[in-house]
């Protein structure tokens, strides 16, 4: 076992606001499999290597997971969770509230870094979700669950209130949510594997959001 699957685990639970002795047998099993899914795959995983990690027999994960796929479910489940629960749309229903007067920019800034903190507080899980999503249907259908129940209620909100505040042109909100989520998930690329400190977080996000702006705001005449 890897010091960096042992320095990720004690990472999420750190960051999931528990100690270590607090945590029952199950959550111990479920963080150490999120774990070493997401820095070497599901099916580069033994079960074994979860139970040296949660610290636990390996015959104690098939009592709470009896197949290494249940582990992967409750992956699913929990992203679901994560990012479909009334905690995760709260954050944005707030930013609608508390941005009624403010400018597009000003809006789109507050909703940008909700949503950052919000993968970045769950990067693990998220990047065990969408890898296996590739391979796994259930994972998808878990995928289409947090899409229909999340994304696409919550995106139109945001666009309407984009549009009250700027003049769009004739796109469907279709459109401006997958362009946003394309935004969004472009800056957190950048920020994490791409710019190395070289360019500012607050640089690299207000640029973003002026070119998406500019994108999708209506040409007066005479514009080119």
């Amino acid at each position: 076992m890897s010091n960096h699957s042992l320095y990720m685990f004690f990472k999420i639970i750190e960051e999931e606001g528990d100690a270590l002795n607090e945590l029952t047998t199950k959550e111990k099993i479920r963080r150490a499999a999120v774990t070493l899914f997401a820095e070497r795959g599901y099916h580069g995983t033994a079960t074994s290597e979860i139970a040296r990690l949660a610290g636990v027999a390996e015959g104690t994960i098939f009592k709470y997971y009896p197949k290494k796929k249940d582990l992967l479910k409750q992956v699913a489940i929990e992203t679901v969770e994560v990012f479909g629960d009334r905690e995760a749309i709260q954050g944005i229903e707030t930013i609608l509230h508390n941005s009624r007067e403010n400018s597009a920019e000003e809006f789109l800034t507050a909703i940008v870094n909700d949503r950052m903190q919000l993968v970045k507080d769950n990067r693990a899980i998220l990047k065990t979700f969408l890898t296996e999503m590739q391979y796994h249907e259930e994972v998808r259908e878990s995928f289409k669950e947090i899409f229909q129940k999340n994304i696409l209620i919550t995106g139109d909100k945001i666009v309407e209130s984009i549009r009250e505040k700027i003049d769009v042109e004739d796109f469907s909100n279709a459109d401006l949510i997958r362009e946003l989520i394309g935004m969004i998930i472009g800056i957190f690329i950048h920020i994490n594997f791409l710019d190395k400190g070289t360019e500012e977080p607050e640089t690299i996000i207000k640029n973003s959001i002026r070119i998406y702006i500019q994108g999708i705001r209506r040409r007066q005449h005479g514009e080119d």
